[in-house]
């Protein structure tokens, strides 16, 4: 076990001290003032690093990937970044920025990836708690002045993921007491603040006091159904035109009307009313107003000891 993380360090040295070589050239070669580097027959130079290479689950990793390339051989503004499957997922876009070297252009992009699935968890922490992860495949897509399309790979160190419980944390795991890790698929007794069928009832009863309630507004102050008005007798209706028409104050509405109550008055057998109420119908100039009132009253007197307008 020793011999094997022996290994492992020496390994991630080298590769560390490789990718810091590349890096470094890369910046120097590119540095502002610098003279215009030495670029590969193909006109671009592509490297890529990703920080941290020893990262805890969830981390967050950072992937660089710089482009140097000649703008006389590749077209500006064709470069792209292409990227593979992993469980790593890159989030969003990447961020850009862009400087000139002399006479070359150089483009340096900035990943940013993060796994938070299960596929990307390391292994049980009580024996090793580590584990390599590998990366998605980055690409540099662009086009050439003279030809067409091209890409190039940028391959990445895998990355090393360990387990975020600390040593406290590990020794507990299997240590008693455990917490509860089963649960009952079964409901809880289900609780009321008061009884169903108690609730029920008292919904009946107020439902039977409400339906009583407008049984009893409705006999009190509803339209009286079935109970339709007597119809006025003949005398009556004349009695009534009188004392409209003279509310109008049309003087040949008057005299029609008096003229009528004292043809109903002497069907009614009250010849000295329907005597009066004719020569007040035909007075000129008009029928005098006081008189009116003062005839129709008398008519009214004679009705209240009547029934229907005919002698009771």
């Amino acid at each position: 076990m020793v011999r094997r993380h022996a290994r492992k360090l020496v390994a991630a040295a080298a590769a560390l001290a490789v990718a810091g070589g590349v890096v470094a050239l890369v910046i120097v070669l590119t540095a502002p003032g610098a003279p215009t580097p030495q670029l590969p027959r193909s006109g671009i130079l592509v490297r890529g690093a990703v920080t941290p290479r020893d990262a805890l689950f969830g981390d967050t990793i950072y992937a660089r990937i710089d482009v140097l390339y000649d703008p006389r051989r590749i077209e500006r503004g064709t470069l792209a970044v292409q990227h593979g499957v992993s469980p790593y997922e890159i989030q969003g876009g990447p961020a850009i920025k862009r400087d000139r070297v002399g006479s070359a252009r150089r483009v340096t992009y900035t990943l940013r990836m993060t796994c938070l699935d299960h596929a990307c968890l390391p292994p049980n922490p009580l024996s090793d708690g580590r584990e390599e992860f590998p990366l998605p495949g980055i690409a540099i897509s662009y086009h050439r002045v003279h030809g067409g399309g091209q890409t190039l790979a940028v391959p990445l160190p895998t990355i090393e993921v360990a387990s975020r419980l600390k040593p406290p944390a590990r020794a507990t795991l299997n240590a008693p007491p455990h917490p509860p890790v089963r649960a009952s698929s079964v409901p809880l007794a289900v609780r009321y603040s008061i009884s169903p069928t108690l609730l029920v009832a008292l919904l009946l009863v107020g439902a039977v006091l409400l339906l009583a309630a407008a049984g009893v507004l409705t006999v009190r102050f509803g339209p009286r159904i079935g109970r339709r008005r007597r119809p006025l007798a003949p005398l009556e209706r004349a009695l009534v035109l009188v004392e409209r028409s003279r509310r109008t104050g049309i003087v040949p509405e008057q005299r029609k009307a008096l003229e009528l109550l004292a043809h109903e008055l002497g069907r009614s057998g009250e010849e000295d009313l329907a005597l009066s109420a004719r020569v007040l119908a035909w007075s000129e100039p008009a029928p005098h107003g006081d008189a009116t009132v003062a005839l129709a009253g008398e008519v009214r007197e004679t009705l209240a000891g009547r029934t229907n307008g005919h002698p009771a």
